[in-house]
């Protein structure tokens, strides 16, 4: 399917406004997912899920050796990819009618 950019700095101010309103973690690890986690949430495969992280489209940070990753951004991620699935579907709809296929 189609994969939206969306930048480590927008998910990060997206989870610090759900943090802000109380929706987010209380205390850093209190809402986060593990690469498998976020596979799941995201119906990918874990290392593409890291192969995210690590080109900053994905926040991320580690605790030791394993990657944590703020829920908030993960779904956030998953709402602007499926927005753009939908609006190019969309489009592509209109141009099959209008060139009558």
């Amino acid at each position: 399917g189609a994969t939206v950019a969306v930048s480590a700095a927008a998910l990060a101010a997206i989870a610090s406004q759900a943090v802000g309103e109380g929706r987010g973690p209380a205390a850093p690890g209190a809402d986060e997912v593990s690469p498998n986690e976020a596979a799941e949430i995201l119906g990918v495969s874990r290392p593409t899920v890291l192969r995210l992280a690590r080109r900053g489209v994905l926040p991320c940070r580690m605790v030791g050796s394993h990657h944590r990753l703020p829920r908030a951004g993960v779904v956030a991620y998953r709402d602007a990819n499926a927005t753009a699935r939908r609006e190019a579907l969309q489009n592509l709809a209109a141009l099959s009618q209008k060139h009558g296929s």
